[in-house]
């Protein structure tokens, strides 16, 4: 059980590395635009920093709820 629950943690830290990674990618991208007066710039960063705080809350949702399934 104490595999599961280092695995739990390796894993939701890693997905939350990552959703901060495109959050923040798209922050950048969101902030060069109002820079550069780039409107299309801007429209394509905001879906990324949506999609990475997605990908943050879905993993600390989710995660306990799968391996909580797991270890039954």
């Amino acid at each position: 059980m104490e595999i599961l629950q280092s695995a739990e943690r390796a894993i939701t830290a890693i997905m939350c590395a990552v959703g901060g990674a495109f959050a923040f990618w798209g922050a950048y991208e969101v902030a060069t635009g109002f820079s550069q007066h780039n409107a299309a710039k801007q429209e394509a960063g905001i879906p990324k920093v949506v999609g990475g705080v997605g990908v943050i809350v879905i993993t600390l949702k989710l995660m306990p709820m799968i391996f909580n399934y797991l270890n039954f």
